[in-house]
């Protein structure tokens, strides 16, 4: 989790600070941080299987895929 977070903080350090605004907001509200989850938060999230976080981390959440039109 520690490296994925590095890897987000790499990435967004490349955008236009415009683009990492929204982001680091909704990070802000649902995990109380603005990079994202914490190892410790996503075993909770997962009722403590390290499985189903590996398994979600792939995944992106219904509403992007809505509105990517992704199936």
């Amino acid at each position: 989790m520690h490296q994925r977070n590095q890897l987000k903080l790499a990435t967004r350090a490349k955008l236009p600070a415009i683009l990492n605004v929204i982001p680091k907001w909704r990070n802000r509200l649902k995990y109380g941080n603005s990079v994202g989850p914490t190892l410790a938060q996503r075993l909770q999230a997962k009722r403590g299987d390290p499985i189903a976080v590996i398994v979600s981390a792939g995944k992106t959440g219904a509403r992007l895929n809505r509105l990517l039109r992704v199936k």
